[in-house]
């Protein structure tokens, strides 16, 4: 199952070239405390390999590039895709979504604009 959520923001997002690791931290936070600290440290284990189980898209929204700051600057309304096939993570990050007023992407503070399944 995948959902997309939009946010947005009073100005440009502007994040690093390699933001992925906010992204991540953004999901993490939007888990419950307990199941984000066992997902993040152990995981799904398979044999002798653990595995997280969802996977995240980049940002959908065309961004500039600022290369003198190493930054992207988004427009004030980004989007991205979290997908699972473990029901649990997404209904958590959905909840706790809808339930917290604002975001912190980097250096950036954001709304929930939607939430789509």
């Amino acid at each position: 199952m995948k959902l997309k959520l939009s946010f947005i923001s009073e100005k440009n997002v502007i994040l690093p070239m390699s933001y992925n690791h906010l992204l991540q931290a953004l999901i993490y936070n939007l888990l419950d405390r307990n199941f984000a600290a066992w997902l993040h440290e152990k995981g799904f284990h398979y044999e002798n390999r653990s595995f997280k189980l969802f996977c995240f898209s980049r940002i959908l929204e065309k961004a500039n590039m600022d290369r003198s700051n190493k930054a992207f600057i988004f427009p004030s309304q980004i989007s991205f895709v979290l997908s699972s096939p473990v029901e649990q993570i997404l209904e958590q990050f959905a909840r706790n979504s809808v339930s917290r007023e604002r975001f912190r992407l980097g250096n950036n503070e954001l709304h929930l604009h939607a939430v789509e399944i």
